[in-house]
């Protein structure tokens, strides 16, 4: 279910900030690919809803929580986190 990725890859990289502990880099950078390969649409835009257990992407790609709230809010999040890091 795409809140659930959008949801922990937020919380991931928030605990491996605070912490260093690495299993939360892991659990970040594993939800990350896992977006990337199976939930992300690269040719149509936005995530697939859900991915069954085959890795067979299904349902709406839009919505009044998925793109504003969870989903953007989680990516947008995560690159302000990553570009401070950087600093």
């Amino acid at each position: 279910m795409w809140w659930v990725q959008a949801e922990c890859l937020l919380s991931a990289l928030l605990m491996f900030r605070r912490t260093g502990d690495e299993r939360y880099r892991g659990a970040f950078e594993l939800t990350l690919g896992w977006i990337a390969e199976l939930q992300a649409d690269d040719a149509g835009g936005d995530w697939h809803a859900t991915v069954d257990r085959n890795g067979v992407p299904s349902g709406d790609k839009s919505g009044p929580w998925k793109d504003p709230y969870h989903q953007g809010r989680a990516v947008l999040d995560c690159l302000e986190l990553l570009g401070a890091s950087a600093d």
